[in-house]
């Protein structure tokens, strides 16, 4: 696995005793800084959404002058954002032609993007939203020194606060959603089935529609808290963008369905509309949430945090602790959790976590 962190000396320093965050920004000659706020009075930032992807997948960004290590899909987000930014600039928000410069793994190619219509009302064209408006942004990998594991556990432990106070989520699904986004936006408002009792509903079927609700993305557990916690969503591809709220007013949900196309999707879109008063126990949102995915298994606990509601426990909230091995982690919630869950429950824990069960584990 490729190491795509830095030495600690390259990252602007952090004090983890206050509330101070790194932001990333683009620079006019297409490389990116990073500097250091207080949450408390940061500018306004946009937190991105995305999938990590695959580890042997990787590309070469610039930051602060020097080379930075990234996953492919989050440099193919970057340089989506570095297009709107640049078409907004050059057009001031025209769909005009434009070359597009792609780089990485040291190839660089021009692509003529074609003329194209966002998908935006005139609502959604809100300042808010638009290009002109994204200058910081708050970006997992490139933004947290991922071998500090100190850092790392306080700026997870205030994930929560950094979705709920960005000036929106901007979710980006991938490269294959371009044309997705595009179909979308042609459908009437509740005509689009998200899943359907039907076996030849060919809404449901279209190709672009699948590449949109399918997308790997929706799978991941660390999306959850990102879709609840944000005040607004903006999905985002290479050209085109949607706020969710377009998207929603789109989507047909038959209730009574029998059969759920993409429950991932049901999932992440229920929880964001309900009241959540019955998912927000840590128990109620682990066995909800056990077929979703993340690449350390204690994330399926440190993914969920900031949705839990801890009144009334007299144990001290559980907090993000990467030096804590799964076991330690797994003892921890059975200490947290020692009265009133059966047996089934700390069963079903270890196995999210990837330990063998034990009622009371030493800690």
């Amino acid at each position: 696995m490729a190491n795509l962190s830095l030495p600690t000396t390259f990252y602007p320093p952090l004090d983890n005793n206050t509330q101070q965050i790194r932001l990333l920004s683009f620079k006019d000659d297409g490389n990116f800084a990073l500097e250091v706020f207080d949450l408390a009075d940061r500018p306004d930032y946009i937190a991105l959404s995305y999938v990590w992807g695959s580890p042997d997948e990787v590309d070469e960004i610039i930051v602060n002058g020097r080379s930075f290590s990234i996953h492919q899909n989050l440099f193919l987000a970057l340089r989506a954002i570095g297009w709107h930014l640049r078409n907004f600039a050059e057009g001031q928000g025209k769909n005009e032609k434009s070359k597009l410069r792609v780089s990485g793994r040291g190839m660089e190619v021009e692509t003529e993007i074609p003329e194209v219509q966002n998908a935006q009302s005139a609502k959604d064209e809100d300042v808010a939203l638009s290009p002109g408006r994204w200058k910081y942004f708050w970006i997992d990998a490139i933004c947290i020194n991922q071998d500090d594991i100190p850092e790392r556990n306080s700026q997870v432990q205030r994930m929560g606060d950094l979705y709920t106070n960005a000036s929106f989520v901007m979710v980006w699904l991938g490269p294959d959603v371009d044309e997705s986004l595009a179909h979308i936006s042609k459908f009437e408002n509740g005509t689009l089935e998200l899943y359907s009792t039907a076996s030849d509903v060919e809404i449901a079927e279209d190709v672009t529609v699948k590449n949109f609700f399918g997308a790997a993305y929706w799978r991941r557990l660390w999306i959850i808290q990102e879709f609840v916690l944000a005040r607004t969503l903006l999905f985002v591809s290479d050209t085109r963008t949607i706020p969710l709220d377009v998207l929603m007013s789109k989507l047909w949900f038959n209730r009574d369905a029998s059969v759920r196309r993409y429950p991932f999707v049901h999932t992440a879109l229920s929880l964001r509309t309900s009241t959540r008063n019955v998912w927000l126990t840590l128990s109620s949102l682990l066995v909800s949430l056990g077929s979703h995915e993340c690449l350390d298994k204690r994330d399926r606990v440190y993914g969920l945090l900031a949705l839990v509601d801890w009144t009334g426990f007299r144990q001290p909230p559980i907090k993000a602790d990467y030096s804590l091995s799964a076991k330690q982690l797994y003892g921890l919630i059975c200490t947290i959790y020692s009265s009133g869950v059966d047996a089934y429950y700390f069963t079903f824990v270890a196995k999210a976590l990837g330990v063998e069960p034990n009622i009371a584990p030493d800690v």
